[in-house]
């Protein structure tokens, strides 16, 4: 069952959005309301669309101090996107995920691979938001460790927000 979610944004939050679609150069963030789409309202009430999803995702990992300044930021967001889209994916992340990515990207599997494990490292190293997702832990986590933790935080994040 799809539920309708309604959002008021800052003008600040409408000019975020703008900048990561440019950014990306893609229309999935700033689309038309399709099924699984929810609409977002600004202070000035102009009716704007995103995949909610890709909100949660890119909300999470602006959290966690993910740099979105580099490639692995649009391939980290595309691996969320699928894993929750089709879960079983995580067991085949070299096979499919980064395969399909790569395809959607216009790369190669070992670019997509490349990248999220830079961007994870570079994460890891500059802030501690993101140890603090691992428990602290000295030992930086794998590309599939990374993805599996952030996938059950945004779903524990939805189910701990429908569940109040």
């Amino acid at each position: 069952m799809e539920r309708q979610v309604n959002v008021v944004l800052s003008d600040d939050d409408i000019i975020y959005f703008h900048a990561l679609k440019d950014y990306f150069n893609k229309e999935s963030i700033m689309q038309k309301p399709e099924k699984g789409h929810h609409g977002v309202t600004n202070k000035s009430n102009k009716n704007l669309h995103f995949n909610s999803n890709e909100y949660k995702i890119i909300s999470f990992l602006n959290n966690i101090g993910m740099p979105s300044n580099r490639k692995g930021y649009r391939f980290i967001i595309d691996a969320l996107q699928m894993v929750m889209d089709k879960p079983d994916l995580m067991d085949s992340i070299t096979k499919r995920m980064y395969p399909e990515i790569a395809k959607k990207n216009k790369t190669t599997a070992s670019n997509v691979e490349r990248g999220i494990r830079h961007i994870i490292e570079i994460a890891w190293f500059r802030n501690e938001k993101i140890k603090n997702l691992f428990g602290n832990s000295m030992k930086r986590p794998t590309n599939g460790e990374f993805i599996a933790s952030a996938f059950q935080k945004i779903r524990m994040e939805d189910y701990m927000a429908f569940s109040c």
